[in-house]
């Protein structure tokens, strides 16, 4: 009798944990675009991430929001090309291995005079929120 109790109780509380008809949420992806600027660059300027708090670091995602995934983490003074934005977001291109403006940003972003279309350099892109960001140039 115990364990039928059981199972009927754990039954109960997983309805009131995801009530019928209820979707897990859903995953913000979206790619980061380049170029379709005419003339211009592909990604319109670089900067850096502010300074943040030692041991800190500022999360990249897979769409501009804090509920997209994380898939990379960059630290105070990393540089990226700021290409796409999406309100307060900004759709990023990086290098890794190159953190800072004076080593260069080599991501291959392609030609600029094409249509707009995603990223898909040998570098990593992702969104993070543009105010842990200082422009550089551009």
């Amino acid at each position: 009798m115990k364990r039928t109790e059981s199972i009927l109780a754990i039954l109960a509380l997983a309805l009131i944990s995801f009530p019928a008809g209820s979707k897990p949420a859903k995953q913000t992806v979206r790619p980061v675009m380049v170029a379709g600027n005419g003339d211009l660059d592909a990604c319109m300027s670089t900067s850096s991430v502010k300074p943040l708090k030692p041991g800190s670091f500022l999360s990249v995602r897979a769409g501009p929001s804090v509920k997209a995934k994380e898939i990379a983490r960059l630290r105070s003074g990393d540089a990226v090309w700021n290409c796409d934005s999406a309100g307060a977001w900004a759709g990023v291109v990086f290098n890794p291995k190159q953190r800072t403006q004076d080593e260069g940003i080599a991501c291959d972003l392609g030609p600029s005079n094409t249509a707009r279309r995603p990223y898909r350099g040998d570098c990593q892109s992702g969104w993070v929120h543009g105010s842990y960001l200082v422009n550089l140039a551009g």
